[in-house]
């Protein structure tokens, strides 16, 4: 390892300084802008708020006003370089390095094995470098001369930020001392002195425990090591806090202690085998364990190492992502209930657009399947058919139909030059790389929110646009704002399509709001206007082909033109030869206004629409009954001209003709009854014919005591109608 510090000089200053400027110690705000990797409008804002005193990156700048061109009134605000952070002054001195003239050859230094060893020689260099910046306007200047007074003067007039972040001023004898530690040893003069057993712990376990304990060397080594063991599992366990953990290793450390040989009294060990937090606190790194086992999420959000995303190249619609949020503003409902509504949003990458749809549930109802597949058509139809879909893995997005609609959006574009398809999610996926293989359906990784960019996009827009609407409850339904103290927050006091509007103008406004980052400063409305100037076309999808795409299907018989989907009736003269035949019916959940129906060959027949019902006297009723029975009779006549009238009976005497005869079987036993049988059958048929004979003049006295049969009940009772007289007999049965 090697350092570069300056040689001493002890009649001017050294030409090339570690951590300051050749030039000077303060630093303009475009410098400082700059060197902090910010623009210059952020860096003035910076040193605006460091004059009142608040800090920057934990760092309390040193701050002084110069008269100058530009700034208000030609005053301009300029930073010390010593109240920077470490890396800020490291970054400073690398650039002064590469425009300094060499005038004196640096020095260089092998760090010997034993620093490259100490664990505290980065904290004692930032220490030395800290100490170089606040005495590097005395080093150079002659003793007992006006110019090192000065120096020495302004050194002690002003404030200092210690690598800690503390605020101290410096003392004359203590800046004496710096000055002569530096011009004596340099830089290694004005590092604290280490310790001789730096990377050692001087206790082993506690002060109190080692003292007492009477175990040789080797065993209490021991006893320290399995002890740091069991805290160390004791926090890969997920045990809650470290007082739970400092009480299970002090009872731990008792029986450790007793196992090992020390008899310790029952009423001493508590306080002798005391552990400290020290020691406890040593161990709570190996707590990742139990996050990585218990907690998904915490361990999704803040341990797994994120690689930077970058969205060059990326047109719009080319990447969309969706995902449905909850919103924190509270609705009434028509019964006077509050609800939260849901938002389906759909995010364009490109150009951070947002489009939402609002969902209002009913007690106990979720997001629905119908929901999200609405929503998507609906966005089709403002912005046109994405490139690429990344969806959230929730059970809205894994719906069989939902997954058959892009297959069939693919195939109806697949003669388009932005297709759109379907294909299996990868474990990782860069956006880029979701354009360039054109993988048009990924799926999100349960619990990954931080690959998706709507989820902290939506975090920004409930923040900022959402929290102006009234009854936004900030984000924490459990401690929800209030505009008084243990009441419940005021819902919105408009109605849902109130809200529905106002939902639309924060959108709006958000739309034309600028941001940073990948925008460049750019607002989403002027990213999208952008493309669309250099020649960008969306790509078009009628509302009919999303219906299509995103219906369920399935078997259903038709029946004198209608048929029957979820209990919905629908018609189509279409249907009326179809009778009987169970045909092949596509609705669409999110809009079932429409029936799809398809013959065997799965060619479309019609799409049928809602059957409608007529009131009992609507004379529409009967003109719509007349008409399709029309239609019907002109499909008998176009099927009667295709076909001719054939005698049947003709027909099946000609195939009985050309078939052979049957053949009759020979008679081999005879069944015969018996004489007794005989007798039987022969007193039952005499029985029958007995009574068969007082039947018939039974009907006989009936039908001449019958008086003529009237017309109706409207004539006189003399009346009678010879029609009736004539067929009497024949409605008595005769």
């Amino acid at each position: 390892m090697n350092l570069s510090v300056p040689t001493p000089n002890t009649s001017r200053a050294p030409a090339i300084s570690v951590l300051n400027a050749v030039n000077s110690d303060w630093l303009t705000a475009d410098d400082f802008a700059r060197l902090a990797g910010i623009d210059i409008r952020a860096g003035q804002i910076a040193l605006r708020k460091a004059v009142d005193g608040k800090p920057w990156r934990g760092c309390y700048l040193d701050i002084r006003t110069v008269q100058g061109i530009g700034g208000k009134s030609g005053e301009r605000y300029e930073v010390h370089l010593s109240s920077l952070s470490e890396d800020l002054r490291w970054k400073w001195a690398k650039e002064q390095r590469k425009d300094c003239v060499a005038d004196t050859p640096a020095v260089t230094l092998v760090m010997p094995e034993r620093l490259l060893s100490d664990p505290t020689a980065s904290k004692r260099t930032e220490q030395a470098m800290w100490i170089y910046s606040i005495i590097r306007p005395v080093l150079g200047l002659r003793r007992h001369k006006p110019e090192r007074s000065a120096a020495v003067t302004e050194v002690l007039s002003r404030e200092y930020t210690r690598p800690d972040g503390k605020r101290v001023r410096i003392s004359k004898t203590q800046l004496y001392e710096w000055i002569n530690r530096y011009e004596k040893s340099e830089l290694e003069g004005l590092k604290p002195r280490s310790r001789k057993d730096a990377g050692h712990s001087r206790v082993l376990i506690t002060r109190r425990w080692d003292g007492a304990c009477p175990l040789d060397t080797t065993k209490k080594q021991a006893v320290a090591e399995a002890l740091a063991h069991y805290v160390r599992s004791l926090w890969g366990s997920g045990v809650p806090g470290w007082q739970v953990v400092q009480r299970f290793a002090t009872e731990k450390l008792v029986k450790l202690s007793r196992a090992a040989g020390w008899n310790i009294p029952d009423e001493k060990a508590p306080t002798l085998c005391a552990v400290t937090r020290r020691f406890v606190e040593q161990g709570r790194k190996d707590s990742l364990l139990a996050v990585y086992d218990q907690d998904a999420k915490q361990y999704c959000d803040l341990y797994i190492p994120r690689i930077r995303r970058n969205r060059e190249g990326i047109k719009p619609m080319d990447v969309v992502v969706g995902d449905v949020h909850p919103l924190d503003i509270a609705v009434c409902r028509e019964d006077g209930s509050i609800v939260y509504p849901r938002a389906i949003c759909w995010h364009d990458v490109a150009t951070n657009r947002l489009y939402g749809t609002l969902v209002l549930l009913e007690k106990g109802e979720g997001i629905k399947q119908a929901h999200v597949a609405a929503s998507f058509a609906a966005m089709c139809a403002a912005w046109g058919l994405p490139l690429t879909l990344y969806l959230d893995n929730g059970s809205e997005y894994s719906w069989h139909e939902m997954m058959t609609a892009f297959s069939e959006i693919s195939r109806l574009t697949q003669a388009m030059d932005r297709k759109f398809g379907v294909s299996p999610l990868k474990a990782e996926s860069e956006i880029g790389e979701l354009v360039s293989e054109q993988r048009q359906v990924v799926r999100a990784r349960p619990y990954n929110a931080p690959a998706k960019p709507i989820e902290g996009l939506f975090s920004v827009i409930e923040q900022t646009v959402l929290s102006m609407i009234p009854g936004w409850t900030g984000g924490d339904r459990m401690r929800a704002k209030t505009h008084n103290v243990g009441k419940a927050p005021i819902p919105y006091t408009g109605t849902a399509d109130d809200f529905l509007s106002d939902f639309d103008t924060a959108l709006s406004f958000y739309h034309g709001a600028k941001q940073g980052g990948s925008m460049q400063g750019q607002s989403p409305e002027q990213a999208y206007r952008a493309h669309v100037d250099a020649g960008w076309t969306k790509t078009g999808v009628s509302p009919q082909v999303l219906l299509l795409a995103f219906a369920e299907e399935g078997k259903r018989k038709a029946s004198r033109g209608y048929i029957s989907w979820n209990g919905v009736e629908y018609y189509d003269d279409a249907l009326l030869p179809y009778t009987g035949q169970s045909l092949t019916v596509r609705v669409a959940r999110h809009s079932p206004d429409y029936c799809f129906v398809f013959d065997a060959k799965r060619t479309l027949i019609c799409a049928a629409g809602v059957a409608p019902t007529f009131g009992f006297l609507d004379p529409a009723g009967a003109k719509e009954q007349a008409r399709r029975e029309k239609v019907m009779r002109r499909h008998v006549a176009e099927v009667r001209e295709n076909s001719s009238r054939l005698d049947l009976v003709g027909e099946m005497r000609e195939v009985v003709k050309g078939s052979p005869a049957m053949v009759q079987a020979p008679t081999g036993t005879t069944v015969a009854i018996s004489d007794e049988a005989a007798q039987m059958l022969r007193g039952l048929q005499a029985r029958q014919a007995v009574e068969q004979e007082l039947l018939d003049d039974d009907r006989k006295v009936k039908a001449a005591q019958a008086s003529p049969k009237r017309l109706s009940q409207w004539h006189s009772p003399d009346y009678t109608d010879p029609y009736l007289e004539a067929v009497q007999w024949s409605d008595e049965g005769e």
